[in-house]
């Protein structure tokens, strides 16, 4: 009955950790992404050029740090008791 117990629970933390996975590579898309505009950019006068990219993978890669330890957290809290 544990072995099932356990087993489940695995499942179930491997579906969680890949939401903060799909955050980082996200995160890693978007600066891609900012680094091509910045490159492709015509303007020089235009110093915002791919600000907005690298704000969102900024931000995705700071919720798939925070979503990481929050589940962290709450796995090491269930193996303690």
């Amino acid at each position: 009955m544990m072995n099932v117990l356990l087993k489940q629970f695995k499942k179930r933390y491997f579906r969680y950790s890949l939401i903060p996975l799909s955050f980082f590579v996200v995160g890693i898309i978007f600066f891609t992404l900012s680094s091509i505009e910045v490159a492709n950019s015509t303007d020089v006068n235009s110093g915002d050029v791919g600000f907005g990219y690298a704000a969102s993978g900024v931000i995705s890669i700071v919720l798939s740090l925070v979503t990481s330890v929050s589940i962290f957290v709450i796995y090491f809290f269930k193996n303690i008791k």
